[in-house]
């Protein structure tokens, strides 16, 4: 078991030290070693001193990785982009960079000038909101010009929101009849750890807010649930997906005006910043729907269908088209969820509206994922936590060597998804049937 943890450790600070985008041997090597030990060492754990024990050393392996920069991303530098803005009192939401380049003069158009050819978007408006801003704002008060400076105060900020959800996850696991070892599901998974605290993607801070407004919820705690469920919204979007599912059946005027009320608080404070940019923000994020295509399901093969019969303008619809399924699906699912008896909050639901937003979306980045995997710890854990590795493939994009075979990878990743769904949901089918 020692040798298997430690093996475990370097494979993911191997990936966060050494492993580099356009080598995809370096990364896919090291996290199919940290998987294998991963399940070794979850199947083994029998008691609460070995889940301590095992926790305890995840928690050493992200400490660590505190001092590795960013190597699979270069979303590092808009971060720094944005809190350069940030901290000298600029919203980062009203111009593009290209746009504010040259526009300032002093120690900032040094910075700026310096940034901006590491930047991967110079023509789009910043994507991330206002509690993912105020983190990049105060780490760049605090590292001055220094990006290494940057990025190891944004993780240690990352580490004590880490902390914070997993205590957070374990209480909700224990209140809703789970063992507190399922929480290594998500904190001690090698996408978690190298997306999150490697790559500091901001879906930690989504996740650990969610996590928060869950437990309120579950505890009738209305008006604090809806302020969490907010700040998770204004630390990513994605979260909006289950509001709905956060709305009181019993009661409805009385609780629901309570949840909605503590929602709005940091809504509206977050409106009052973006506003400014606002049409400048929508633009950035329909792109995501209308042109960028990473690790898609269904989304590349279809354009790629209305290229090679020259159906160019269908092929500036398949984004929408694509957007009314899901909506129809996620109605189909929310009417299903509200005549269901269940008071607590339906994780089944939640499950299965990301499930289908991620294979009808047009982007699925690997961090994308560590949401679903979150979800993961309370329905479905063997689909989650399989494409969490399978995942892994996309990153043949960025392989010279390896990119002629990314549709085989990102086709046998989906396929492998989907037999390890049905396999899933049999065996949890004939289970029910023998326990009644």
């Amino acid at each position: 078991m020692i040798s298997a943890a430690i093996l475990y450790c370097i494979s993911i600070l191997y990936v966060c030290y050494y492993a580099h985008q356009t080598n995809w041997l370096s990364i896919i090597g090291p996290i199919a070693i940290a998987g294998i030990c991963f399940v070794y060492l979850y199947k083994r754990i029998n008691n609460q001193k070995q889940l301590n024990q095992i926790l305890m050393l995840v928690f050493a392996t992200k400490l660590i990785i505190v001092f590795a920069f960013p190597n699979l991303s270069d979303d590092i530098y808009r971060f720094k982009w944005d809190g350069l803005l940030v901290s000298h009192g600029i919203n980062p939401f009203i111009n593009t960079p290209t746009e504010v380049l040259n526009r300032y003069t002093g120690t900032i158009a040094n910075e700026l000038n310096t940034l901006y050819p590491l930047l991967n978007s110079k023509e789009y408006h910043t994507v991330y909101p206002l509690i993912s801003q105020a983190v990049f704002g105060f780490c760049s008060m605090l590292s001055g010009e220094d990006i290494t400076t940057f990025s190891m105060l944004l993780k240690c900020v990352y580490l004590i929101a880490d902390v914070a959800l997993l205590f957070s996850l374990i209480q909700l696991l224990k209140s809703s009849g789970f063992q507190s070892k399922k929480s290594l599901l998500f904190y001690a998974s090698p996408l978690c750890i190298v997306e999150l605290n490697g790559n500091l993607h901001f879906e930690l801070f989504l996740i650990l807010f969610l996590c928060l407004a869950i437990l309120n919820y579950n505890q009738s705690h209305l008006l604090k649930s809806g302020f969490n469920l907010g700040l998770s919204v204004i630390s990513k979007l994605n979260s909006f997906l289950f509001g709905i599912l956060f709305l009181s059946k019993s009661d409805f005027i009385k609780k629901n005006v309570l949840l909605v009320f503590g929602f709005l608080i940091p809504l509206l404070a977050a409106a009052w910043f973006i506003l400014p940019g606002i049409n400048g923000y929508k633009a950035s994020l329909g792109l995501y729907f209308h042109q960028f295509e990473f690790n898609s399901f269904l989304y590349g093969h279809l354009t790629h269908y209305c290229d090679v019969n020259k159906f160019y303008d269908e092929k500036k619809l398949v984004g929408i088209y694509l957007m009314i399924c899901f909506i129809l699906l996620a109605i189909y699912l929310v009417i299903k969820w509200w005549f269901n008896t269940q008071r607590s909050f339906s994780f089944k639901t939640a499950w299965y509206l990301l499930f289908s937003y991620l294979l009808l979306s047009s982007t699925v980045h690997p961090w994308y994922l560590t949401l679903l995997v979150f979800l993961s710890c309370f329905y479905l854990p063997l689909t989650g936590i399989s494409w969490s590795y399978l995942v892994f493939f996309s990153y043949t994009r960025y392989d010279s060597k390896f990119e002629l075979y990314e549709p085989i990878l990102v086709f046998m990743e989906y396929f492998l998804v989907i037999i390890v769904l049905i396999y899933e949901l049999h065996s949890n089918r004939k289970l029910n049937l023998n326990l009644t």
